[in-house]
């Protein structure tokens, strides 16, 4: 049984898996069985899941939630736990131990180093180690050519162009994969079978897969081949040979996680080893003995459960390579912990941080030369700063991001200027930048000692001086969280505010390039005089600007002058249904508009036709005809046979005649006689419908 086996729930030595800090991530976890180490455990939900986590340097595990979106099984006792966001906050080494309550299964452990930046974000080449003469699937990721980022999809086989070369040759050999060979698994990932013809030596070996479409970037990686493998190693000898690696900086103190367990069983861990009960011996892989390591109380922390942190490197690992470290409980009730670490001139963290593969990205104004910052750095630790390039020794070349080639820049003496410690700075641009976009440059030291050096620079039609202001900035534009903008000055003028409301006071003659008419409209907005604007000017509709004109014109103090609407301009569309009963206006202008409509004299209506004339004529006839102090009747108007054909005045005086003279009626006919018994009038009655005698 491997050393670690109850610990890795079969694996044997413990698993160590990179990402990125504050990231969540996918970690592929192995249940077995407890009892035989073997049989995968399935159906264990995240509900039954007991997750506890540590950076090495810490004393005791933190526990972990764990929901069902980040607890996945895949049959046969693999599952997968998401994880990192939160917890992994530091950039080191953290241990993650995950444990079936049921309790089913083992417990598994791994190890997850942290960095603050992924072989992704550095755009650095991936290594994979493999067996000699040995068939082994690499995993290819093709991004989209054009902005990096977009995977693609679709890329047979057949499309593909691989090559393939040892470290130390000197051209590359091509490779034909077949289709068995090419695997495409989704979202821009395949996976391609390469090794048994490919690779006959132990070594590093550099291989590039090209999509022949054009579609996607070209795909770089390395892969370092042994002639063993550890599965290998492991199965030829004992427990010292689940040897785990980890990776450091040379010169530098690192936290190496280590886990004691009990010599006799290999399983459970030991705990309350001090730092004063270790023995710890180290050396580079090529020495031929071990150098003791003395460990203080800071270099040495438990975590729990068998699992300590051990801090070594800065006085230890001078060199880059491989060191073999030994960890000994002096108590001798742990067995012996082996492991490995791999130093390097620089981490990833520092390319990430010096050679700029992160493309930086610069603004520029279109067709205007910009000075663009250049860092050249050494290509062979990627850090060290490279000087004294002079601009003949350099191949620059540029091209919009939407093109399919650069085409080549050459840079004279006035633009390149050199300002130390690799830093350089490139002027380009007047000819170059033509288009509104993202500009692609490239710079190669021909002299082969820096590496190259990528930038963009994106290009606008305006700066951003140009959309503030025409001139060289004299002030600072202040834009607070709520949108509001600090102006202190108005074409150079400083400005005051009003203490009541809080308004700018503007000199209307210092912001207008007329001061003559800029004075004329100051004097129209206080009263003081009128202003003749030619408004067909400002306005596509003529005829409303003349309207508006008119009006404009005719403004004196305040108020429109007699004449300011021409003939029918105040028609019934002007005005709303209701207007005249808005309480603002029926309070003042109706009551206005009544007492003027009354109050106006009678001399002036004395237009025929008109109603106000036609009104005083008629009053003037009633009152001639009545008077003042009753109605008269006019007498004389005819009335009809019946009543409508008689006058007034001869039926009254018929009525009359009833009373004071003699009125007789005989058979057929009706008589009113005068005063002097003669005859006034006869009339025969030869109708029921006509006056006669009432018996």
């Amino acid at each position: 049984m491997a050393i670690h086996t109850a610990y890795t729930s079969g694996s044997g030595a413990i698993p160590t898996i990179t990402c990125v800090e504050d990231t969540d991530i996918w970690i592929p976890v192995l249940l077995v069985d407890a009892t035989d180490g073997i049989t995968g455990e399935t159906g264990i939900a995240y509900g039954a899941m007991d997750v506890d986590y540590g950076l090495a340097s810490a004393t005791s595990l933190t526990s972990y939630s764990v929901d069902t979106n980040h607890w996945k099984e895949m049959g046969e006792g693999l599952y997968a736990l998401k994880i990192g966001a939160s917890e992994f906050s530091s950039v080191g080494k953290y241990f993650v131990r995950i444990g079936d309550t049921s309790p089913a299964a083992g417990k598994y452990l791994v190890i997850v180093d942290v960095t603050s930046s992924t072989v992704s974000d550095i755009d650095s080449v991936p290594t994979y180690s493999a067996k000699k003469a040995t068939d082994t699937w690499i995993p290819i990721m093709l991004m989209s050519k054009s902005d990096g980022n977009t995977a693609v999809t679709g890329v047979a086989y057949g499309s593909m162009d691989v090559d393939f070369a040892y470290a130390s040759a000197t051209g590359l050999t091509s490779y034909t994969p077949a289709t068995a060979d090419w695997k495409e698994i989704g979202e821009g990932m395949y996976a391609l079978r390469i090794g048994a013809a490919e690779f006959p030596n132990a070594g590093r070996y550099f291989v590039r897969a090209v999509d022949t479409s054009a579609n996607a970037n070209k795909y770089f990686f390395a892969v370092e081949t042994t002639d063993a493998t550890i599965d290998d190693v492991a199965a030829s000898s004992l427990n010292i040979n689940d040897v785990p690696t980890f990776s450091a900086k040379k010169a530098t103190d690192t936290w190496i996680p280590v886990l004691l367990v009990n010599k006799s069983d290999g399983i459970t861990g030991v705990t309350g080893v001090a730092y004063g009960s270790v023995d710890v011996d180290y050396q580079l892989a090529s020495a031929t003995g071990l150098t003791s390591y003395s460990v203080a109380t800071a270099d040495w922390k438990e975590m729990s459960e068998g699992m300590y942190a051990l801090r070594i490197g800065a006085a230890e690992f001078p060199n880059a390579g491989r060191y073999f470290v030994r960890v000994v409980d002096t108590s001798a009730t742990s067995g012996k912990f082996f492991c490995s670490v791999e130093t390097t001139d620089s981490t990833i963290d520092d390319f990430s941080v010096n050679v700029g593969n992160t493309i930086p990205t610069f603004t520029s104004k279109l067709s205007t030369d910009s000075w663009v910052p250049v860092r050249l750095t050494s290509d062979t630790d990627g850090v060290t700063a490279i000087t004294g390039i002079v601009h003949g020794a350099i191949d620059v070349d540029y091209g919009l991001a939407s093109a399919t080639s650069f085409t080549s820049y050459t840079p004279g003496s006035g633009n390149w200027k050199e300002m130390g410690e690799g830093l350089y700075a490139l002027n380009i641009g007047a000819s170059e930048f033509g288009s509104a976009g993202r500009y692609m440059i490239r710079v190669i030291d021909t002299g082969a000692t820096a590496m190259k050096y990528a930038c963009v620079v994106e290009t606008h039609a305006a700066s951003q001086d140009d959309l503030v202001r025409a001139t060289t900035p004299g002030n600072t534009l202040d834009i607070d969280a709520n949108g509001l903008v600090d102006v202190s000055k108005f074409n150079g003028t400083a400005v005051s505010v009003d203490g009541t409301t809080n308004l700018l006071k503007v000199d209307v003659g210092a912001i207008s390039s007329d001061a003559t008419a800029a004075n004329t409209l100051e004097s129209v907005v206080e009263g003081a005089t009128q202003l003749a604007v030619d408004v067909t000017k400002i306005s596509g509709d003529t005829a409303a600007a003349d309207a508006l004109e008119l009006f404009v014109e005719t403004l004196t103090s305040g108020k429109l002058a007699t004449g300011s609407f021409v003939a029918n301009s105040l028609n019934e569309t002007l005005f709303a249904d209701d207007c005249f009963t808005n309480a603002q206006f029926a309070a003042t202008a109706i009551a206005e508009m009544a007492d003027a409509v009354w109050d106006e004299a009678t001399s002036g209506h004395t237009s025929v036709g008109t109603y106000g004339k036609d009104f005083v004529d008629k009053l003037a006839a009633i009152l001639a005809d009545t008077g003042t102090d009753g109605v008269k009747v006019d007498l004389g108007q005819v009335m009809g046979e019946t009543h409508d054909d008689l006058t007034v005045g001869y039926a009254l005086y018929i009525i009359y005649a009833h009373f004071v003279h003699k009125w007789t009626t005989g058979t057929g006919s009706s008589i009113v006689h005068k005063a002097d018994n003669t005859t006034f009038q006869s009339r025969t009655i030869t109708s029921t419908n006509e006056i006669q005698k009432k018996s």
